[in-house]
């Protein structure tokens, strides 16, 4: 009996080791397998296992397909199979499209077929005129016809004699008609007068 007792406790001393040994190379495949589900550079494939190392290249494409099809972040086409190719491209072309139309994101307009890129001219002249008209962004002359640019002139008039009327610095009184100028002198007068006795009452 005692020599049996002896012999488990020796077997469990040698034993212990190894299973701790066992145990600690178990935890870092385990966090390693997981590193390079997260992408982490500490990602070491050679200890991944077949199925591992399946799962995390499986991830790895869908990831890649998902930031091609959104935009958002790096697109590596290389990866991409030539049905996901295909649509990858569809949906490429319909963003450019769209950002070309908006002006919000980045427009490539080589990747417009000729039919877009005449809708896409039609809408930047149109909303080069709204800009023109309103002055609320650049204006460029150039791409207004005569009437236009007709409209545009006689309108900027009338936003100039608005300001001048209301004392603004922007103003020019080179763009007057002589009767606009002298009531625009009228006018300032007036203000000129009345805002001295305005202070004296308060």
């Amino acid at each position: 009996m005692q020599r049996v007792l002896l012999f488990l406790i020796l077997s469990g001393a040698i034993a212990s080791p190894s299973f701790a040994q066992a145990k600690a190379t178990a935890n870092t495949k385990s966090r390693n397998y997981c590193d390079c589900l997260d992408g982490l550079q500490t990602c070491n494939r050679s200890l991944l296992t077949g199925t591992q190392s399946s799962d995390v290249s499986n991830l790895q494409h869908a990831e890649n397909l998902s930031q091609c099809l959104t935009g958002y972040g790096v697109c590596d086409h290389s990866a991409l199979t030539a049905a996901e190719l295909n649509e990858v491209t569809l949906v490429e072309q319909r963003r450019n499209l769209l950002a070309c139309e908006t002006t919000i994101g980045i427009c490539n307009e080589s990747l417009l077929m000729p039919t877009q890129a005449e809708q896409v001219a039609q809408i930047q002249k149109e909303q080069n005129r709204l800009n023109c008209e309103t002055g609320v962004a650049a204006c460029d002359y150039s791409l207004l016809n005569a009437s236009e640019a007709a409209k545009v002139h006689a309108l900027e008039r009338q936003h100039n004699l608005l300001s001048c009327l209301t004392g603004q610095v922007l103003c020019d009184e080179s763009m007057l008609t002589p009767a606009q100028a002298a009531e625009v002198v009228r006018i300032n007068h007036r203000l000129n007068f009345v805002a001295p006795r305005r202070r004296w009452i308060l």
